[in-house]
């Protein structure tokens, strides 16, 4: 027994340094899942996963390839060295491509399958600049899998003697790598999705307040010019020229709305000034009496919200023209103690607030569902007061302080 001590207190301390060195794994591995939380992209992921594995758990080299999720390929190879400098060019991130077929070999086969290789000497690939870059084996091969889903592939330099308890730290790495980069991946591509959702109503409602309206009155005008034909030619010539210029202006704000452009500055004259024109081209055949008053330091409105309450304003005109009867209208947009007030009135037949609010009553048209949309864009709010006979009044408060440069 005392002859065989020495080879006891060898194998109790090897067992020491094994548990020590397991523990200090598990301990990485639980800051980098900690970290990976926190991580704001893509990119971000892929350098802290690279900084453990070879600045913390001391691999000599470590590469990460991610599934693109349009076509099935590798791409945004990253790769860094256990002395910090990276060993891929910042031009193969997206240029090198690995296709995930056979000719990917064992990389792309080690993400088809699902399954692990260690310790291959062989890793070419179907890309000769990812070759070049990889130089000679060995390495280990770990798929990162979201939910069998693939996300991509992370390489380690292998050496001779590996503890398998390493190996297994890795598997982990992977593992919660798969889950950081995915879950990010699932973010953008909902934010991208959401963007485009946006972007098209946008769109929809830039053409809906624009060249419906103004069709809105080509066409009022057109019925009345075949009324007055033969009998006043004259008159007919008169308003056809009218319409070639409202159609000119037509189509100047299709090409405005498409651009989400609009003048640099829009000042309440300005503000006045469009208003009145666009009542007067597009619903001068109403005999509509309008007035607009701006009340208040129209400069603290920010350029957004200015756009938007005009665009508030043209819409509830042009729904009194069409659908009010009404002699007179009135706006009226107040700017005080940090809230821009608009108030739309006519005096028109009326109509049931909650019957024009339905979705269903309205899924063909914005209307008073996208005056709404637009307010609460804003952090605003749309009362609506009217009921059949007595006239009505759209009322829209939106704030306009702590509002940036929206």
């Amino acid at each position: 027994m005392f002859g065989n001590q020495p080879a006891l207190l060898s194998q109790l301390g090897q067992a020491r340094d094994d548990l020590e060195r397991a523990h200090r794994d598990l301990e990485i591995i639980h800051q980098l899942t900690l970290s990976l939380q926190s991580a704001a992209d893509v990119s971000e992921v892929e350098e802290r996963v690279l900084e453990a594995i070879t600045g913390h758990l001391g691999f000599q080299q470590a590469v990460i390839a991610l599934a693109d999720q349009n076509e099935p390929v590798l791409t945004s190879w990253l790769g860094k060295a256990r002395e910090g400098q990276a060993t891929f060019a910042s031009d193969l991130l997206h240029s090198a491509l690995v296709p995930l077929t056979p000719a990917g070999g064992p990389i792309a086969q080690c993400l088809r399958d699902g399954q692990a290789r260690l310790s291959v000497a062989d890793v070419r690939t179907a890309n000769e600049q990812v070759d070049i870059q990889l130089n000679t084996g060995p390495y280990h091969i770990f798929p990162m899998l979201l939910r069998e889903h693939p996300v991509g592939v992370i390489l380690v330099a292998a050496t001779d003697d590996e503890d398998p308890a390493r190996l297994d730290s890795l598997k982990a790495i992977a593992s919660q790598a798969a889950v950081a980069v995915g879950t990010t991946m699932l973010c953008i591509d909902r934010a991208q999705r959401l963007a485009k959702q946006d972007e098209r109503i946008r769109i929809a409602r830039e053409i809906h307040d624009t060249v419906s309206q103004s069709l809105f009155g080509i066409t009022y005008s057109l019925d009345a010019c075949i009324k007055l034909l033969p009998e006043q030619a004259d008159a007919v010539q008169t308003e056809l020229v009218n319409l070639l210029n409202l159609a000119q202006g037509a189509r100047d704000e299709v090409r405005q709305s498409i651009l989400d452009i609009w003048p640099s500055e829009l000042t309440a004259q300005r503000f006045a000034d469009d208003l009145h024109r666009f009542v007067t081209e597009t619903c001068r055949m109403s005999q509509l009496e309008f007035s607009i008053d701006i009340r208040g330091d129209f400069s603290r409105v920010p350029p957004r919200a200015r756009r938007s309450l005009y665009r508030i304003a043209q819409e509830a005109v042009t729904n009194i023209a069409r659908h009010a009867a009404a002699h007179r209208a009135q706006v009226c947009l107040d700017i005080a103690e940090g809230r821009a007030m608009l108030s739309v009135r006519d005096d028109g037949r009326g109509f049931d607030p909650a019957t024009a609010m339905a979705r269903e009553f309205n899924r063909e048209r914005f209307g008073l569902l996208g005056v709404r949309d637009r307010a609460a864009s804003l952090g605003g709010t749309l009362e609506v007061l009217s009921h059949p006979g007595a006239g009505a009044t759209l009322l829209v408060n939106v704030p306009i302080e702590n509002s940036g440069n929206l």
